[in-house]
């Protein structure tokens, strides 16, 4: 089953108040106040392994504090690894039942992508790996949303959380994004 997209925004502008992070000659990206940015190698780097950014949206930004809600993250990774370039736009190192998604554009570069939902020791994870090789290297963009499994929780006491909700304010995120080069 294809996952729905969100509302092409490529263009819009970004909101008022949100903060911008520039990588001299790699990106710009914006987020909204209140997101933690990271960078670096404590950026992580999802499945790249050479992270460059990463922001993470807190519980508050969604609303109630009481939902499965682990953490959601948007990661920009590159890598200019003969596997990982030849391999950039065909997702060969992800897991295979990664469901090929619509490619995206964002301000006129057109990234490949996948989804998928992986399951570890009562935790899942829902991602969106975006893709496109620019100037010999791989860019990655993926968007996290890791919950805890809603049968772990005594009844009652957390609400589900609709990933989706999550997805909306990163691909907003991801909308910002501005490659140099």
């Amino acid at each position: 089953m294809h996952a729905p997209d969100a509302p092409a925004t490529a263009e819009a502008p970004v909101p008022t108040g949100w903060k911008t992070h520039i990588e001299p000659d790699a990106f710009r990206l914006s987020y909204p106040p209140g997101a933690a940015l990271t960078t670096g190698d404590a950026a992580g780097a999802e499945p790249l392994g050479n992270g460059l950014v990463r922001i993470t949206l807190t519980e508050t930004q969604f609303g109630s504090k009481k939902t499965n809600l682990v953490e959601a993250y948007l990661v920009i990774g590159v890598s200019t690894e003969p596997s990982a370039v030849t391999g950039c736009s065909t997702f060969s190192d992800l897991q295979a039942d990664a469901e090929v998604r619509k490619p995206k554009s964002v301000h006129g570069v057109e990234f490949a992508s996948r989804s998928s939902i992986e399951a570890a020791a009562g935790n899942l994870y829902n991602g969106r790996v975006y893709r496109v090789f620019r100037a010999n290297r791989c860019y990655e963009v993926a968007l996290i949303v890791h919950t805890g499994n809603i049968g772990n929780y005594e009844p009652g006491t957390v609400e589900k959380f609709e990933d989706e909700r999550a997805f909306e304010a990163l691909e907003r995120i991801f909308e910002t994004l501005r490659l140099g080069r």
